[in-house]
């Protein structure tokens, strides 16, 4: 009939408490879960993003599991740090990265101009650090090594005596443990780069005089 509630059994249908065995003992095994069981928790998220948020202990790698892999491995690069912030960590060049540069790098002396501009495209590809450079310095000769440095502290020096800077402070001949995550420190480390760089335009391996340019380096190591 139209509108008649169905009845599961005869005494439902007499408005009587149901005795069918199965039923009560389902309901009563639900209602004991539904007491036990604790409420079910919502997912934390980052109110800047939709993903899940990660606890800053977890490693890098498990946080960015899943995303498209970066096109390059640049020795400095951002990583999450201990208070969850970002901050740079330094990442070894890869093996492909330092063949490709020693291939070109052997070129130097025959074309300068296009090895200082691959040169100048690994650093602004790669943000490296001042080992990183003198890594990169290496796969150039001896000699040519050399002939970018002076070349690159002679123009360091005319251009700090004007200014009344040193030169040293930005072109160290050791090992000046900057900090990446200090401005001070990045400041200095850039203007290193840049000398290097233009060192590495300006000398002529060509037509250099090698006598007179080792004689002028030993007497500079000497005083």
């Amino acid at each position: 009939m139209k509108g008649k509630l169905k009845r599961c059994c005869s005494s439902c249908s007499i408005g009587q408490r149901c005795t069918r065995v199965d039923k009560t003992r389902r309901a009563k095994e639900q209602s004991l879960e539904d007491l036990f069981n604790p409420p079910p928790q919502p997912l934390e998220q980052d109110g800047d993003s939709e993903e899940l948020s990660i606890s800053p202990d977890r490693p890098v790698s498990s946080q960015t599991q899943g995303k498209a892999p970066e096109a390059l491995q640049a020795p400095l690069r951002e990583a999450v740090g201990p208070q969850g912030g970002t901050m740079l960590v330094k990442v070894l060049f890869s093996t492909s990265d330092l063949e490709t540069w020693e291939k070109k790098a052997k070129n130097y002396r025959n074309d300068p101009e296009s090895v200082t501009r691959h040169f100048r495209f690994i650093i602004k590809q790669h943000n490296p650090d001042w080992e990183d450079m003198q890594l990169l310095l290496d796969h150039l000769t001896e000699t040519e090594k050399q002939l970018v440095l002076k070349t690159a502290q002679n123009l360091a020096e005319d251009h700090y005596r004007a200014t009344g800077g040193d030169y040293k402070e930005f072109l160290p001949l050791l090992d000046p443990k900057w900090d990446p995550n200090r401005s001070a420190h990045v400041e200095k480390l850039q203007g290193y780069r840049e000398w290097i760089a233009r060192g590495m335009e300006r000398a002529s391996p060509k037509t250099i005089n090698w006598s007179n340019f080792w004689w002028t380096l030993e007497q500079h190591i000497q005083s």
